[in-house]
């Protein structure tokens, strides 16, 4: 059976009325709740930081995530500097698939949890490769070794994974395994942020990588006018 070609938009976006309409709001600028949300009841409002106060530009951020992450696994964990060449694809994965550690997948799951699409490092495997891995058994995505791309700071970090799983499985990273991989890959996501130098680099070209966004002022302001008391992150 021919390997199925690897389609990043795993999850396509519905055609919107907006792009009829370009007197509507994009969809980038509306907000999305429940039907059922109480606002008129809600005293306070609180905001994370990232991706509602500040808005980051991607997929350069995302960009800036892997190399800072790339270098911290050459210099603190010993992998081959030839690493180093390695290139950052915004279109490889997206929010919504889950990482399998143990075997170095990338799985899209179906509603019933399922396994449909999957990739071994950056190949795509066929019809019979999913089923003699997973069978057509429910997936427990909680269990250890699996982690769900739900947010954009994940996006690189399945990247990452995938082209280390191609090395190893090229037989250049001599003593790693895929968990190991999995494990070191989430260290170097976590220490990038943690140690400032994802910070350092973000302030040193703010401009660039948060871009202002006019109406913000205006949109905090109407909660304000409207009783509602906001609550800045980490609040």
């Amino acid at each position: 059976m021919a390997p199925i070609p690897w389609n990043p938009s795993l999850v396509p976006v519905p055609p919107s009325w907006d792009q009829e309409d370009e007197a509507r709001l994009p969809p980038a600028q509306k907000l999305y709740v429940l039907q059922t949300l109480p606002l008129p009841t809600i005293k306070a409002v609180g905001f994370d930081m990232d991706y509602t106060l500040a808005r980051y530009r991607s997929p350069e951020i995302d960009e800036l995530a892997f190399t800072k992450s790339l270098r911290l696994l050459v210099r603190e964990k010993g992998y081959p500097a030839s690493l180093l060449d390695s290139e950052f694809d915004p279109k490889f994965s997206i929010r919504g698939l889950v990482l399998d550690g143990v075997r170095g997948n990338l799985l899209k799951v179906s509603r019933e949890r399922r396994v449909v699409r999957a990739t071994h490092g950056t190949k795509p495997m066929d019809h019979l490769a999913i089923e003699t891995c997973y069978g057509r058994r429910r997936l427990s995505t909680t269990a250890k070794g699996f982690r769900s791309i739900d947010t954009m700071f994940e996006i690189p970090e399945s990247h990452l994974y995938a082209l280390l799983v191609d090395r190893l499985d090229q037989g250049k990273l001599p003593g790693k395994d895929y968990i190991q991989l999995f494990d070191d890959v989430r260290w170097g996501i976590d220490s990038a942020h943690r140690n400032g130098d994802m910070k350092a680099a973000i302030l040193a070209h703010r401009d660039f990588f948060i871009p202002k966004d006019p109406q913000l002022p205006a949109a905090l302001d109407r909660w304000i006018r409207a009783g509602k008391k906001t609550l800045p992150p980490n609040q």
